[in-house]
């Protein structure tokens, strides 16, 4: 199998109706381990309480960064418009319409999956071979 090890994550481009590129699309890609857990060390806080004798340790995550860094990482890029002018495909942006618009949280969340699902599929492909 040929990796192009300058690009090992690609993005695959989803549109918003249908193939119809006119209504816009937005390119999403899966996430590896090791972009997790580099989000995760920037997000994730090891804590410990002492209770009633007990030692307690947890986890606490600031999930508003974790949210911010997961989107970033996972929408490349997009042909959005506010009113006609076009929206930046930036970290910022992608927050924003990820944390308030419910229309295109749905659609990112479901197409995300699909894209998961399909990555899935395929290493299942290159197992059985």
């Amino acid at each position: 199998m040929d990796f192009d090890f300058d690009n090992l994550n690609n993005s695959t481009k989803f549109f918003f109706n249908g193939e119809d590129d006119e209504d816009g699309f937005v390119c999403l890609r899966a996430v590896p381990p090791d972009e997790m857990k580099r989000i995760n060390k920037k997000t994730d806080k090891k804590k410990t309480e002492f209770k009633r004798g007990g030692r307690y340790e947890y986890t606490d995550r600031n999930e508003k960064l974790w949210n911010q860094l997961f989107w970033d990482y996972v929408i490349t890029d997009w042909d959005i418009t506010n009113k006609g002018v076009p929206v930046e495909c930036n970290a910022e942006n992608k927050a924003f319409l990820m944390g308030n618009s419910v229309k295109f949280m749905n659609f990112v969340t479901e197409k995300f999956e699909e894209l998961t699902e399909l990555d899935k599929i395929a290493e299942e492909e290159i197992e059985k071979n």
